[in-house]
């Protein structure tokens, strides 16, 4: 992307021309651009609700098998004291989609940092 902007003629840090038809849904109105954004996130919201409906499967799904484990464990305790205190049958859900959030967002940086490893830092970055 950087080499065809510099055969173009224009500036290197120069943003990128908007896409057209990102610009057009725009136009048509906030329902259309509602139904666009909401399939831009299915996939990645598909792991959160398996995390909160069958969270060992959740977790193992995300390549967490000891959080899988320990999930488990939770819900064991979770169901024989959940008798007593009902808001502990939510305990193993919450630990399951903190879980997978923690592993995503430790996977996006460990992608962030490979980036600028193998490429070095962006244009126009100082330290």
């Amino acid at each position: 992307m950087y080499h065809e902007r510099r055969k173009q003629g224009t500036s290197p840090n120069a943003p990128p021309a908007p896409n057209r038809e990102f610009v057009n849904v725009l136009r048509s109105g906030p329902a259309r651009l509602h139904v666009v954004a909401h399939f831009a996130l299915e996939p990645t919201s598909m792991i959160y609700i398996l995390a909160v409906l069958v969270p060992p499967l959740g977790l193992l799904l995300n390549g967490q098998p000891f959080s899988a484990l320990l999930n488990l464990v939770l819900i064991v305790l979770c169901v024989v004291l959940g008798l007593f205190f009902h808001v502990l049958f939510l305990v193993p859900s919450i630990h399951a989609v903190i879980a997978v959030y923690m592993k995503r967002e430790d996977r996006k940086h460990r992608e962030i940092v490979d980036a600028i490893e193998r490429h070095g830092p962006p244009p126009g970055w100082r330290p």
